[in-house]
């Protein structure tokens, strides 16, 4: 059965009749090193003086002497270290950071006008007025930097409390943006990230029993009411596509697999309605240490739903102790740029299993 990734303001789903998606996969879209473009972004009304104020907050002000382009370069420092973990050494960044650019057609005073485009940037139909395409031509014209020779990319703005949102990327393509205060070392930047590498949200169960009998409706396939209570949107606790918080907080287990990371060799895959002899015990390793045991990372149990899988892993951060989680998501491999991970939900957490 068909999944919908829903629009909102954590993301923007990649349409299904745009010719990106006749596209093939992109060879080693999230293994390698790639290189990002990195444009922090000011109004064309605002001085040089009144746009350094507006970025010289927090972490800004109080790590990096003012400076958001050595600030951009910590965030993504701060990134790799989490990457070289969570990919087990096979992904990390090598990020260009532009000097702020006070960009043409955009202005400090009407940001907000700018909440439906933001984000435009794609290699195939760009969207014409989009803040990301304004400040990518800019940056070409000027510094002689252009974005197609990058990997990945994505504007910082400086913030706009008009814009109802932190971060806002497309889904399995490259192109976000960050509208955050510089408060952490992570300012939605690898929740966005997550998005273009094809990740949607980490949500957990509000409501109902936490069963098969939720899932099987299918309720969030094709986009309807869940009978049951529903979801709460960003509440899964142990990825940073939810609440999950960073180093901690580590991308899912068919996440994983979708990104190369891991296979699905690594799973112990149970089909439906099979009889599993012996059923186990099984010995998971850790998915969030970086350091790749002998033995299976999870289960894979398949449902009803063709693509829908429930996952079982073992994490060791999101809790005082060992804990397995039990998660809901459907994964498609051969979806956008490398492959696309449905809403993940947060059946259960058994601490200490």
């Amino acid at each position: 059965m068909a999944w919908h990734a829903p629009t909102h303001p954590g993301g923007r789903r990649r349409p299904s009749s745009s010719p990106g998606s006749l596209r093939q996969r992109v060879a080693d879209y999230s293994v390698g090193t790639k290189r990002m473009l990195i444009v922090p972004v000011c109004g064309e009304d605002q001085s040089p003086a009144e746009c350094a104020a507006v970025f010289n907050v927090m972490q800004v002000a109080n790590s990096y002497g003012g400076s958001v382009v050595d600030y951009l370069h910590g965030v993504v420092g701060f990134a790799n270290e989490w990457l070289a973990e969570s990919s087990y050494g096979q992904f990390q960044l090598d990020a260009t950071v532009t000097s702020p650019l006070h960009v043409k057609g955009y202005t400090y005073a009407s940001c907000g006008d700018f909440a439906s485009k933001t984000v435009g940037w794609t290699s195939w139909a760009p969207q014409a007025g989009a803040l990301d395409v304004l400040a990518y031509a800019q940056a070409e014209a000027e510094l002689g930097i252009a974005r197609a020779g990058f990997d990945f990319a994505a504007i910082f703005i400086a913030k706009c409390t008009d814009l109802p949102f932190s971060g806002r990327g497309w889904v399995g393509i490259p192109g976000f943006a960050m509208n955050s205060p510089p408060n952490d070392m992570d300012p939605s930047f690898i929740h966005e990230l997550g998005h273009n590498l094809g990740l949607n949200h980490g949500a957990r169960l509000k409501a109902g029993s936490q069963g098969r009998a939720i899932w099987e409706t299918g309720f969030i396939e094709t986009n309807t009411p869940s009978p049951t209570g529903g979801l709460a949107e960003y509440g899964a606790s142990f990825t940073p596509m939810g609440r999950g918080l960073t180093p901690d907080g580590h991308f899912a287990l068919p996440a994983k697999i979708v990104l190369e990371w891991v296979a699905d060799a690594d799973t112990v895959q149970i089909p439906l309605g099979a009889a599993c002899a012996p059923c186990g015990p099984y010995l998971l390793q850790p998915a969030d240490t970086g350091v790749r045991g002998t033995g299976p990372l999870g289960l894979r149990i398949a449902t009803p739903i063709s693509s829908r899988y429930f996952w079982v892993e073992h994490r060791t951060k999101i809790s005082a102790g060992s804990a397995a989680v039990v998660a809901s998501a459907a994964y498609q491999p051969d979806s956008g740029d490398g492959g696309v991970v449905s809403k993940a939900v947060m059946a259960d957490k058994i601490v200490d299993a």
